[in-house]
């Protein structure tokens, strides 16, 4: 899971969500946030965005590298600005797509592919058609799918629903109703391949696969 430190609300959402689209999924922070953030969450890489701060940004960056020695971070910066931080890639917006940067970033630094994720009982990936349960087709509406492909891509973690939600919908999230009704509809749909849920509610913690599906 990637950190998005950024203090400019459209750009935070309209790169989550085009990163989303290539099977990263991320949670956006606020500078005053990010170190709370990556203590409470396990990420797996910091996208700091220095455009309209770079010295707080760079500070930033020097915070978390002492915390953090071994954590990927990306830094943003202005056309021009020269760093001065520990951060192991500097990007800007005006050096060609910073989708493609930041994907590149994400596999080679980070570690992460953005190829079908599988096991015996379960395979998702980007393709909502090639997801299968239990060695047959598993047939989900988009928002099922994102959200199964993100229980998937964070198991075995517990995910809260705040998470889920800011994670699977970075623009104009469904309500907390809405999130119960789409766990309800992807365990149905599974129920008629295997009754056993195949998405589980941790009491008072969130959503997980159920154990087994791993193995």
């Amino acid at each position: 899971m990637l950190i998005l430190v950024t203090d400019r609300r459209a750009f935070g959402e309209s790169l989550a969500s085009r990163l989303l689209q290539n099977g990263i999924f991320s949670l956006r922070a606020s500078h005053e946030t990010a170190l709370f953030l990556c203590e409470a969450k396990d990420c797996g890489g910091v996208l700091l965005d220095g455009r309209t701060s770079p010295t707080e940004s760079e500070a930033l960056c020097r915070a978390l590298r002492e915390r953090y020695p071994e954590l990927p971070i990306a830094l943003l910066l202005p056309k021009g600005y020269l760093p001065a931080s520990p951060a192991d890639r500097f990007l800007r917006e005006e050096e060609g797509d910073l989708t493609d940067a930041l994907l590149d970033f994400c596999h080679t630094l980070c570690g992460w592919h953005a190829g079908e994720m599988t096991t015996f009982s379960l395979t998702v990936g980007n393709d909502p058609a090639r997801t299968r349960y239990m060695g047959y087709p598993l047939p989900l509406s988009p928002r099922e799918h994102t959200l199964l492909h993100c229980l998937f891509y964070r198991a075995p973690h517990v995910t809260s629903c705040d998470d889920l939600l800011s994670l699977c919908y970075p623009i104009d999230p469904p309500s907390l109703a809405s999130l119960s009704v789409t766990v309800s509809a992807i365990n149905r749909r599974a129920g008629a391949i295997d009754p056993r849920p195949l998405i589980v509610n941790v009491y008072g913690r969130g959503y997980r696969l159920r154990k087994g599906i791993l193995d």
